[in-house]
């Protein structure tokens, strides 16, 4: 009953901000520009009064923080082709046997749920992630177009059916007449931001969230009989605290890989002896055992939480903001079309290649390029694999 009073809060939350949305339209509907019905756009002075504010504080030096981006977004593409190929040749080869792909939309519930072809999370985490995965990215186009002295022909925020974001529109005549560098910085520029963002909420979880998230140390959950860990004393629920000495932190690339020892020990190898020490100060040594080809302790443990649920809240949507903004970074750097990859591929292969053989180029790379993607969503079901 509790659960149901939560979600049914949860979704009047959700249908309150549609109103709000949709007032807010109705009263400001000679302002909002509208196509199909779907798409409103608000263009706002304001936000191009903020991207030149920002802009003024030093034209050069965002001039050379987007020439790193474009090493970046050419990086990117790079790792995105590879990825979208590896993929499909995966499933081809019946390697992966389920949807490689999935859209990520919002669930009007409190809970997350996995679809065939579909991640579901609740709706005010999807809406802020999606904000601070779309707003800096706009943003950032518009700054690196003002450092190259770039007209911005309108600047606003948008809600596509639910998506919600922020549009730049660079004056595109004048940007097509700038050398090849100022276009490429303008064209990464969002995606660089979206893997700043991305990095940053990793930094956040590293080093502020986790610390606070877990208590020190780890706690055996089960210890197997006649292992070596049985064999040296320890039992099930047993605190352990120090590795050789050293105190068990638990960091956010030991829960990402589950291996909650690797900063303390590392590799381990059959016939290396271990001391672990625990909560009361007691000290066992574990003398390692080969089992399966591999080195075998016989304990299976788990970090333990602090019991504040705010700092679990905190690190999954964390993880979600840097997962997302990199997948999106990834998607946008494709050498497809109207995507800012398609855009750089055309500025690249026009200036190296030229003529009709770069029209060609661009268009094979982007027709393969979305086959490839769809094939990831829909391949392993093409295949009889589902």
């Amino acid at each position: 009953m509790i659960s149901g009073v939560k979600m049914d809060t949860y979704t009047l939350s959700v249908i309150g901000f549609f109103l709000i949305v949709a007032a807010f339209i109705y009263f400001d509907r000679k302002k909002i520009e509208h196509s199909y019905f779907v798409l409103f756009m608000r263009r706002t002075k304001r936000f191009g009064d903020l991207i030149n504010s920002i802009t003024n504080i030093s034209p050069k030096t965002w001039k050379v923080f987007y020439t790193i981006g474009i090493l970046i977004g050419i990086l990117a593409m790079i790792y995105g082709i590879i990825m979208i190929t590896s993929v499909s040749s995966a499933i081809l080869s019946g390697q992966i046997d389920q949807a490689a792909a999935k859209l990520i939309l919002p669930s009007f519930s409190a809970e997350e749920s996995i679809g065939e072809y579909s991640v579901n999370i609740p709706f005010w985490t999807w809406i802020l992630v999606i904000a601070l995965i779309l707003v800096p990215h706009e943003l950032s186009h518009g700054i690196a177009a003002r450092a190259d002295k770039v007209r911005l022909k309108s600047v606003g925020l948008m809600l596509l059916a639910i998506f919600p974001g922020a549009f730049v529109e660079p004056d595109e005549k004048q940007l097509a007449r700038k050398p090849l560098m100022t276009r490429l910085r303008v064209f990464c520029a969002g995606t660089y931001m979206n893997f700043i963002v991305a990095g940053i909420a990793i930094l956040l979880l590293s080093f502020i969230v986790f610390p606070l998230m877990f208590q020190p140390g780890v706690q055996l959950q089960a210890v197997d009989a006649d292992s070596p860990a049985e064999l040296a004393g320890l039992t099930n629920q047993t605190i352990l605290t120090h590795i050789n000495s050293i105190p068990i932190t638990i960091t956010y690339s030991e829960l990402v890989q589950q291996n909650y020892f690797a900063d303390e020990i590392g590799e381990v190898v059959a016939g290396q002896e271990i001391q672990f020490t625990d909560s009361e100060g007691n000290n066992y040594n574990i003398v390692l055992e080969e089992k399966n080809s591999s080195s075998y302790m016989g304990i299976l443990y788990a970090p333990i939480p602090t019991k504040d649920p705010l700092y679990a809240a905190i690190a999954d949507f964390l993880t979600k903001l840097w997962m997302f903004s990199f997948a999106v970074a990834i998607f946008n750097m494709l050498p497809i079309g109207p995507l800012d990859g398609g855009l750089v591929f055309q500025s690249l292969t026009d200036k190296y290649i030229g003529g009709p053989s770069a029209k060609k180029i661009q268009k094979w790379a982007s027709m393969i390029s979305l086959i490839l993607v769809i094939f990831m969503f829909f391949g392993a079901n093409i295949m009889g694999l589902i």
